[in-house]
């Protein structure tokens, strides 16, 4: 008797947790952005797809980005799988001390061949008097020892294969370690780029600031985009740490028809990056001008979110830095902005954009 009553409430309490987390699901508004993982949720697939491929992939998704304290239950199952079971990787993720890395492998030669080759075509379409450049970002992952990673050497090779004589390669890797990217974050720090900047210089032959013009401020403590996306537990907590200088207060920066600032506090805490503060965030198009400049030279910059801390150190010798991501445009709308983005024999075009991002997008 006691077994059969024993059955009937754990069959009860099954019913009753299905009925409840049914019920959540079903009033619960849509999630639009998960803001620890940085990303947009999934959206309910329409009913007219009922019955097409993949359309119980998408619903699934829905709702597993709608399930009640999925974060701590998502925080939960990674913890387990990373310090009781000892798995080196979850979710495609790995920590190594208090880093988080991403998965970066294998190389998509297909896709990075045909941005290479878009990018080629942009370079003679748009600019064929200026001097031309490209330069891959290591992905943060390849310093570790032990790790299956791409090669961003690889990479360059296909690069110099599209573009040929038409372009100047250049090579960071021997620039940078593991230990020049923050933590939690895929991004190099803004105060270990002094190798990058160095190498650049040496190629493109611009003027570096000297130590005297540029100040260390510290913006705080802050959890990088991996940490959520991750989810590992006891990762380290990344610091801040930017350059200010004379220089950009007479910079002038417009994006998405608005005027901004180097440095843009607000739009970091707006939106929990803290490597927002960089031109504020992402955007197709940002114009930095230098009124200040010891030349007339501009800089044209295709390139991904390595870009935005980067950029305002290379501002002592361009009077305009011009910074285009084609994540956000297609690449056949770049003549509508002949007016900003200039093509002539003081232009300086540069390439540069990071292993993980030629992996996976697919650039028009």
């Amino acid at each position: 008797m006691n077994k059969k009553i024993s059955s009937y409430v754990t069959a009860a309490v099954f019913v009753l947790f299905i009925a409840v987390f049914g019920i959540i699901l079903a009033v619960k508004p849509d999630v639009g952005y998960i803001k620890s993982e940085k990303r947009t949720a999934a959206k309910m697939p329409p009913v007219s797809q009922i019955g097409q491929s993949g359309y119980s992939e998408k619903l699934e998704k829905y709702f597993a980005d709608r399930f009640p304290v999925r974060e701590f239950f998502r925080r939960v199952r990674v913890a387990c799988a990373s310090c009781i079971f000892m798995q080196s990787e979850v979710n495609g993720y790995r920590r190594t001390g208090k880093s988080v890395f991403p998965t970066v492998y294998p190389l998509n030669r297909q896709r990075v061949g045909g941005s290479a080759r878009l990018f080629a075509d942009i370079s003679a379409k748009y600019f064929p008097k200026s001097n031309i450049y490209h330069c891959v970002i290591p992905d943060k992952s390849f310093y570790l020892a032990d790790s299956m990673v791409t090669d961003p050497a690889e990479l360059q090779r296909i690069f110099s294969e599209a573009f040929g004589d038409t372009a100047v390669p250049i090579d960071i890797t021997d620039a940078l370690s593991g230990d020049d990217f923050y933590y939690t974050d895929i991004h190099w720090r803004q105060d270990a780029l002094s190798g990058v900047l160095t190498v650049l210089s040496e190629k493109m032959h611009f003027e570096l600031f000297g130590d005297d013009e540029l100040t260390l401020a510290d913006g705080g403590e802050f959890y990088g985009s991996l940490a959520g996306q991750a989810a590992f537990p006891f990762v380290g907590k990344d610091r801040l740490l930017y350059y200010e200088s004379p220089v950009f207060g007479a910079c002038k920066v417009e994006k998405d028809g608005k005027t901004g600032s180097i440095y843009d506090a607000d739009a970091a805490e707006k939106s929990g990056d803290g490597y927002d503060i960089f031109l504020g965030g992402e955007s197709a198009l940002t114009v930095i001008t230098n009124a200040d400049a010891k030349s007339d030279r501009t800089l044209v910059v295709f390139r991904d979110s390595f870009a935005r801390s980067l950029a305002p150190l290379m501002l002592k010798s361009y009077s305009k830095i011009v910074l285009v991501d084609l994540r956000w445009m297609q690449s056949d709308m770049l003549g509508e902005y002949a007016d900003v983005i200039p093509s002539d024999e003081d232009t300086d075009v540069l390439f540069l954009l990071g292993t993980q991002v030629l992996n996976s997008m697919v650039y028009r």
